[in-house]
């Protein structure tokens, strides 16, 4: 069982100095922060073997992710799927959480 004193997961660069921080700005950072190491790490070594791909454009458009997962791949695999109805996961959420997650993204991105 985990708890807000104990780190889950991945340990980003510099976590240590998170630690201080409410359990909302360390989860945050904690994605933040390994999505940037993933990012940069795929620059260094693969720069144009892959593509970006965020949740939230997934939920919003899926024919558009999925086309140009198709365009960057060059299979089309469409034929015969069954879009999902599209989901708002963060609809039920304050409006005060939602803006300290997108402020916690801003300021670890």
């Amino acid at each position: 069982m985990g708890s807000q004193y104990e780190w889950f997961s991945l340990k980003p660069e510099g976590y240590e100095s998170l630690l201080t921080k409410e359990p909302l700005e360390q989860v945050t950072a904690q994605v933040a922060l390994i999505e940037k190491r993933i990012i940069n790490d795929l620059k260094l070594y693969c720069d144009t073997q892959y593509i970006t791909i965020f949740y939230e454009d997934l939920l919003d458009n899926p024919i558009k992710v999925l086309e140009k997962i198709e365009d960057f791949t060059g299979i089309k695999q469409r034929e015969g799927l069954v879009m999902p109805k599209p989901v708002d996961g963060r609809k039920d959420l304050s409006n005060d959480f939602k803006n300290k997650v997108d402020y916690y993204l801003e300021k670890y991105r």
